[in-house]
């Protein structure tokens, strides 16, 4: 059973991703701060926690052994973390392998719901709230400004920087991005538990959501007024990279509040629902996140890698400064109707994709 508010939702996210992707690279970090920056992620992170937990006990309704049911969750954490390896060699380069990015970041966060999955919801939320806690105190034990000297991810090839980019330095380290899959997979059990009261339990979330969000703008615009040494270390103002308290409890409260409003209103409200076509865009993406998610990259960055290496310059030449925004836009869009058109098609004549890839792979029984 598909939820329409799902589909919305990581629709909205996958939209957002690619505008704001296809601005940065192509015309800067200085173009983009009219976008909604920091929302996608996180969005896109709280659903895939959701939908982990649908997935599970589908499986279970099925009547799947518990231990299949398993194998196929670690199956599908493993190949996202075999992708996301693959992803940064080939769309961006060798020496960008551990940077730990979205991919990584998410089979990582499917093994922890795995290895959590029959804890208390108490655990849960207590391993979201160390993650959360302990952020920064790992940030500062790692020196975390060293990693990010020329403006991007730069470690060095060792265990110990590994290790350490993979749990608080990388583009989405562990902690604590983890939070965000793990309160998805909370609140989808706790919606199941609650089923016959569900509304309540949604008013009751969105009011949480927009306390936390609150909360974190709050606190972002209190930092900014505070002497420079305590924000640094402790309070950094809103920024996404790294990823700030205040941040990420603005976004959670944010995403909890746009979960609750499209779920009231979408998927326990009948005369409310998505009308036909937009209903059939939001399942294509919904469906296929993965695929739009590598396409996107390749769509926007390998032609900048390649018209360098043809003028004989370096391949990240044209990075960041290939074209002004409107036309950055211009051709998000463009490559958003485009992906829409091939991915229907894929869908009617059977095509391979990055999903039907990964079922083939994760979910076969032995």
């Amino acid at each position: 059973m598909r939820h329409s508010s799902i589909d919305l939702l990581r629709t909205l996210a996958i939209i957002l991703m690619v505008l704001v992707h296809f601005v940065e690279n192509l015309a800067g970090q200085q173009s983009r701060v009219w976008l909604p920056t920091g929302l996608a992620a996180p969005l896109f992170a709280f659903l895939s926690g959701f939908s982990h937990w649908l997935w599970r006990h589908s499986l279970e309704s099925r009547r799947t052994s518990l231990s299949e049911i398993s194998r196929r969750a670690v199956r599908r954490g493993l190949f996202l973390i075999g992708l996301g390896f693959a992803f940064n060699v080939l769309v961006w380069m060798p020496e960008d392998t551990f940077n730990w990015d979205v991919l990584t970041f998410l089979g990582f966060s499917l093994l922890i719901l795995e290895c959590l999955h029959d804890q208390p919801r108490f655990v849960w939320l207590v391993t979201a709230g160390g993650a959360y806690a302990i952020a920064p105190l790992l940030r500062k034990l790692a020196d975390y400004d060293g990693y990010w000297t020329l403006g991007w991810f730069d470690p060095e090839l060792t265990l110990s920087d590994t290790f350490m980019g993979c749990l608080a330095t990388g583009y989405f380290p562990l902690c604590p991005w983890v939070v965000f899959p793990l309160v998805g997979y909370t609140v989808a059990d706790l919606l199941a538990e609650h089923r016959e009261q569900e509304r309540p339990t949604l008013r009751r979330l969105g009011f949480l959501g927009g306390g936390l969000f609150l909360a974190g703008v709050l606190v972002a615009w209190w930092s900014s007024r505070l002497p420079s040494r305590l924000p640094n270390s402790l309070l950094r103002g809103w920024t996404m990279i790294p990823p700030s308290l205040e941040y990420v409890i603005g976004m959670l409260g944010l995403v909890l509040l746009s979960f609750s409003s499209s779920r009231r209103a979408i998927d326990l409200t009948s005369h409310r629902r998505l009308p036909p076509w937009l209903a059939q865009i939001c399942t294509t993406f919904s469906r296929h996140s993965l695929s739009v998610y590598l396409l996107h990259h390749v769509a926007h960055l390998w032609p900048l890698w390649l018209i360098a290496s043809f003028q004989g310059n370096d391949t990240t030449t044209l990075w960041q400064q290939a074209t002004s925004p409107a036309i950055a836009i211009l051709l998000a869009v463009g490559f958003l109707v485009t992906c829409y058109g091939a991915l229907r098609w894929a869908d009617e004549t059977g095509l391979p994709t990055a999903e039907s890839v990964l079922r083939w792979l994760c979910d076969s029984p032995p």
